[in-house]
């Protein structure tokens, strides 16, 4: 591969811009937001393109440079961004994801209309305008049922609905938290929730890590998960020929993928959702914690093309006989008011197992109940040789965390 590779950076996720620029004959472009690009942006980048919000003033900004200073590779790390980024591939015609890879993840319908198609996961679902399109489903499928959108992330939107009365608001609630997104009903899927970590090159899709986690049990928003997550050898096994069979089914290339799935308890695997990306929610420190593997660093090898999979696979099996566990616990609270700190941030990261206390939220920033993974106030991440220690580390670090707010009646 060229050591002399002229990227173009569309979107957020600094994390993953600096692992791009810290490969070696790397030049960066970045393509953001004006708004949200930083003097560390302007000098960590070769060259940086504020905008508006407005789609086509990025294509047009990219176009301009392109034709000045050819791109080489365009890489994007959030879902929102991915969509962008794989427009402007299109018209510059520059290495990206696929048009269809990126359609088929981004759409939550067509993702089960592919994996029914190819006789993976036969998850009912359809698309719905009003509240009598999801009572005819539910009359149908029956209750519990999965009103969502279909398109957003980090649960915003979710709502699992279990009677006729619930369904005029949980489907108003999720046009308003997807600015009127389209949205789709799905059958509940009983059993545990699981996350799947690959790395996908040449056609092989290969499992990294897991973790269980740990939903709330109507707005499906997490509040905890564990690495690696308890799976028997044989699940294991299955698990890496059923993800295979998902990854391919949807046009998978080079890069990195985070899937969210479930074991049912006639003991089937059936899909919640994929990304493209990285997991977020601390997923890439508690791998590297359990694992071993530099997640962002390997992702970005992966996006640009570089072979990661063999020195991956000597890393896990390296790693392997240290079974160690690590959980992560997040804080929310079910009220509303204005977020102004917390207490006992240096007590807890004295605390032991704790690896990290993050806070979530700035002084000022209004707080609600819990709706979407945004919402949540504090992350404690925990490790442990055992299990159950790690899970109780974190939370005990968690709950130690005194969290001050000021109360409000609802208005930001």
């Amino acid at each position: 591969m060229s050591k002399n590779l002229h990227v173009l950076i569309v979107g957020s996720s600094r994390y993953m811009h600096r692992a791009i620029q810290n490969i070696q004959g790397v030049r960066t472009t970045l393509l953001w937001i004006a708004k949200r690009i930083t003097d560390e942006d302007k000098e960590k980048n070769f060259r940086v393109l504020g905008c508006s919000g407005n789609l086509d003033e990025w294509i047009s900004c990219a176009k301009a440079v392109h034709l000045a200073d050819p791109f080489d590779k365009i890489v994007s790390f959030d879902d929102e961004d991915i969509v962008k980024a794989s427009i402007i591939s299109e018209v510059l015609n520059v290495d990206f994801f696929p048009p269809n890879l990126v359609k088929t993840i981004s759409d939550k319908y067509l993702m089960r209309q592919v994996l029914r198609s190819k006789g993976i996961d036969d998850t009912a679902s359809v698309l719905v305008n009003t509240v009598e399109d999801i009572e005819h489903f539910a009359e149908k499928y029956r209750y519990p049922i999965i009103i969502k959108p279909i398109s957003k992330y980090g649960s915003i939107g979710v709502s699992k609905v279990s009677s006729v009365e619930e369904i005029g608001p949980a489907f108003t609630r999720g046009l308003q938290e997807s600015n009127n997104s389209q949205m789709i009903v799905e059958q509940y899927i009983y059993g545990q929730e699981y996350t799947v970590e690959c790395f996908s090159e040449n056609g092989t899709h290969q499992v990294v890590a897991t973790t269980m986690k740990f939903n709330d049990p109507i707005t499906k928003v997490e509040y905890a998960h564990i690495c690696n997550a308890p799976l028997s050898e044989k699940q294991k096994s299955e698990l890496s020929i059923f993800i295979s069979q998902v990854l391919t089914a949807m046009g998978m290339i080079p890069g990195p993928s985070h899937t969210e799935f479930i074991i049912s308890p006639d003991n089937k695997f059936r899909i919640v959702e994929s990304h493209i990306r990285l997991a977020g929610d601390f997923c890439p420190e508690m791998i590297m914690s359990t694992v071993g593997v530099d997640m962002i660093g390997t992702a970005a090898l992966s996006v640009l093309g570089y072979p990661i999979l063999e020195s991956t696979q000597k890393i896990i099996n390296l790693h392997r006989e240290k079974n160690l566990w690590c959980s992560v616990n997040f804080r929310h609270d079910n009220v509303f008011g204005i977020f102004q700190g917390v207490e006992n941030i240096e007590e807890v990261e004295n605390m032991k197992g704790i690896e990290q206390v993050r806070i979530l939220k700035g002084k000022g920033d209004f707080i609600r109940p819990t709706e979407c993974s945004k919402d949540r106030l504090t992350m404690v991440r925990a490790v442990s040789n055992n299990m159950n220690e790690a899970i109780e580390l974190a939370r005990k670090g968690s709950n130690a965390l005194k969290i001050n707010v000021k109360l409000t009646n609802g208005e930001k």
